[in-house]
């Protein structure tokens, strides 16, 4: 059996997915593929290339406080630009550079070609130019069933890592040469926040998706420009993540529900996992320990139901 592991964006939030291996690995669920968007492609890119759960935690620790690299110059520049004296073209595309997050995905992967991942790794992304969906790729995939999809495996994991977190607004887009074509892009969640669909081209046959994302909850704390930022990309992935599981019958599980919907007409080769971890900011590094927590603890108490409609 081929298992395949799905995991979304979310900030800071996507420490969770760390938890959410443990509980799977200790159930003897340890993924024969992966896939992630986002926040999810940092822990998917780790996993791949062979780091324990116990050292992905240590280095989310270690590195988190460190990603953050303002750009302190283009947000004096815009504001500047934007006085009615002066004229010319925005000078601030993003407010973090993201430099320093590509620099610590590059050293903790051993600066590795997504070809050279030790097991088939998929990162998604989005060209902001024209909303082309871009998957970069450990092994070639290139099908007419996957519509106007882009598929690239010739760029460092860095680079699709630092083009899957783009975040709009919050961090700048990344330029990457895909295919002979250079594109600028952001976070992968616009397009495709749960690469479930990534996995079966992969060849998984059970799969298990972990999503991080808005679930419908009112948020208090979205009251500043990164927040609004993020939220809004939350809100729109929450829908087009909402209509894919609908339309392929698929059993979402939320932690601390007690029902859960089953379709009448049930997908027995996916299951998505929802945490419910809605209350942490998009940037609270002190909450990391708690999300991998509760990513355990929303997993664990899943794995009856995750082994029942898998039929593991």
């Amino acid at each position: 059996m081929a298992l395949g592991l799905a995991l979304s964006g979310g900030g800071i939030r996507g420490a969770s997915h760390i938890g959410a291996l443990r509980a799977l690995e200790e159930a003897g669920l340890k993924p024969k593929m992966i896939a992630g968007s986002s926040a999810g492609s940092i822990v998917a890119s780790l996993y791949a290339t062979g780091m324990t759960v116990d050292e992905m935690e240590d280095s989310f620790l270690r590195y988190a406080p460190y990603v953050l690299d303002i750009d302190f110059a283009g947000v004096l520049g815009a504001l500047l630009r934007l006085y009615p004296l002066f004229r010319g073209k925005p000078v601030l595309s993003g407010l973090i550079k993201g430099s320093n997050a590509e620099k610590i995905i590059y050293n903790l992967t051993g600066g590795r070609a997504m070809a050279q991942a030790d097991i088939p790794l998929a990162i998604t992304a989005t060209d902001i130019n024209d909303g082309t969906p871009i998957v970069f790729t450990s092994e070639r995939l290139d099908r007419r069933e996957a519509g106007n999809t882009v598929f690239c495996s010739s760029v460092l994991i860095s680079e699709a890592v630092r083009a899957s977190i783009a975040i709009p607004v919050v961090f700048r887009p990344k330029t990457v040469e895909v295919r002979g074509k250079k594109r600028r892009l952001v976070d992968g969640g616009v397009v495709n926040n749960l690469p479930v669909d990534v996995l079966r081209m992969m060849g998984a046959d059970r799969i298990i998706g972990i999503n991080l994302g808005y679930s419908g909850q009112r948020q208090e704390q979205v009251d500043n420009i990164v927040e609004i930022g993020s939220q809004t990309v939350d809100i729109m992935m929450y829908h087009i993540t909402k209509m894919r599981n609908r339309s392929e019958n698929v059993v979402e599980l939320m932690y601390n529900r007690r029902h859960t919907v089953y379709p009448l007409n049930m997908n027995r080769e996916t299951v998505v996992v929802n945490p419910q971890i809605y209350d942490v900011s998009l940037f609270e590094m002190r909450k990391i320990p708690e999300c991998i927590e509760r990513g355990y603890a929303a997993v664990k108490s899943r794995l009856p139901e995750i082994k029942k409609v898998l039929r593991l």
